[in-house]
């Protein structure tokens, strides 16, 4: 594995470290209490975290508390490596929660795959096992160098920290003449064939870590794997309990809807009895109002009932013919009105019948007269009322008014009516 960049918003003294990282060997220096074993823990951190069980230990907590960025930076970071195989990941962790959120992606396919390592109480997802096959505990052991350890093995083997600055450094260069990486790891496979053994050899120290190794990894498969399961499972309870919760409500409120309409049909049901029982009530009266009659003649009882019946007839009739009746009465009011006014006519009539005929010359000429009267008398109320009058014309007016206010209303009423000529003699004009 190759770390590629590293991103530290805030870890202990680190705030907003951002470094990317290219092939070959990445040397961090600066004065004590600068923050280079504190990257180191940073990238422990976001490879393994804090904790390494589902239980917080009092040791692990405190760790992480140590931590805790100074100045109140978010307490989150993010870690970008390859693999051997060319496979590109980012991981993200957010130190501040309890339950450190962790989330992986694959850089190749911009896929969220954390879920595929199985997810785990706090933050606890073995993506760095599964891609480094070995724990934190080993990681640490065999990645990590402290610089107190360092002193300790310049102090036990005589070696000066200079010889162990150029022993690193001509191990990060192959083309040194006398020290490379290639004879430091001969060096190290004679090691390993000396003190290990090969995989020949089946009681050497090797092929039985072998098998114990893949036994573990075996372990670590299987528990992955029933970790994976249970993480279903408990995602599948979760949603189960959701859903009863939802379910739940739904039947309460289906309940208290159905409880809601019972109970306004049971009240309804309890006005209909009390309808029934007045009517059960008023029936239970007339039939004592009328349990005298119990004993009632059966001949009389049958008269009675079809007298009964006609007068029912006869209202109905009455009813049926009242529209026609009272046409015929306001027909009848009318001849009766029209009556009353013939009767008053023929009593004009039978006056006027003998009114002398030799006087009605003299009548038709007073009528006459009366009327010119009257017009020259309209006329002149309009030349007073146009404009001043002279005295003579006032004379006029006084005269003809005194012979027009001789005659009575009752007289200029009959003057002005056509008198009705007795029998046989002709009606003058």
């Amino acid at each position: 594995m190759r770390l590629t960049r590293i991103e530290i918003d805030g870890f202990g003294c680190l705030r907003q470290f951002r470094e990317d990282l290219a092939s070959g060997l990445h040397i961090f220096y600066g004065p004590n209490e600068s923050g280079k074993s504190t990257l180191q823990q940073s990238i422990l951190a976001l490879l393994y975290g804090f904790y390494e069980g589902d239980r917080a230990r009092a040791a692990e907590n405190l760790a992480r508390e140590k931590s805790t960025p100074w100045g109140g930076a978010p307490y989150t970071g993010r870690l970008e490596y390859e693999l051997e195989g060319g496979g590109r990941y980012r991981v993200q962790r957010d130190f501040g929660d309890p339950d450190l959120p962790t989330s992986v992606w694959d850089l190749g396919t911009g896929r969220d795959v954390t879920d595929d390592f199985g997810r785990g109480r706090h933050g606890n997802v073995p993506f760095a096992r599964r891609h480094l096959g070995m724990t934190k505990t080993v990681f640490g052991a065999c990645a990590f160098v402290s610089q107190g350890e360092l002193f300790l093995i310049a102090d036990n083997d005589h070696v000066s920290p200079q010889e162990i600055g150029e022993t690193i450094v001509a191990l990060a260069d192959t083309a040194h003449p006398d020290i490379s990486a290639q004879s430091a790891i001969d060096q190290l496979g004679r090691v390993l064939r000396d003190q290990v053994g090969t995989s020949r050899a089946r009681t050497a120290p090797l092929p039985a870590t072998r098998r114990r190794l893949e036994q573990a990894a075996r372990e670590l498969e299987e528990i992955d794997r029933v970790r994976e399961a249970i993480a279903a499972d408990a995602a599948a309870l979760d949603v189960a309990t959701e859903r009863l919760a939802g379910l739940q409500g739904e039947a309460g409120r289906t309940r208290y809807l159905l409880l809601h309409t019972e109970v306004a049909e049971i009240e309804e049901r309890l006005r209909e009895l009390q309808t029934l029982e007045q009517e059960d009530e008023r029936f239970r009266r007339d039939v004592g109002d009328n349990k005298e009659f119990a004993v009632f003649p059966a001949d009389e009882r049958d008269a009675m009932r079809q007298a009964w019946e006609r007068i029912c007839d006869l209202r109905e009739r009455l009813d049926s013919d009242r529209p026609e009746m009272d046409g015929k009465r306001e027909k009848l009011e009318g001849l009766s009105k029209r009556k009353d006014s013939l009767v008053h006519r023929q009593r004009e009539i039978d006056y006027l019948r003998d009114y002398p005929v030799d006087r009605k010359a003299t009548v038709d000429e007073s009528v006459i007269a009366w009327r010119n009267a009257r017009a020259v008398s309209e006329e002149a109320e309009g030349r007073l009322r146009a404009a001043e009058l002279d005295q003579d014309q006032i004379e006029e007016f006084e005269r003809l008014n005194a012979e027009v206010g001789g005659l009575t209303q009752d007289d200029i009423e009959r003057l002005t009516q056509r008198p009705g000529a007795p029998s046989g003699v002709a009606a003058g004009v």
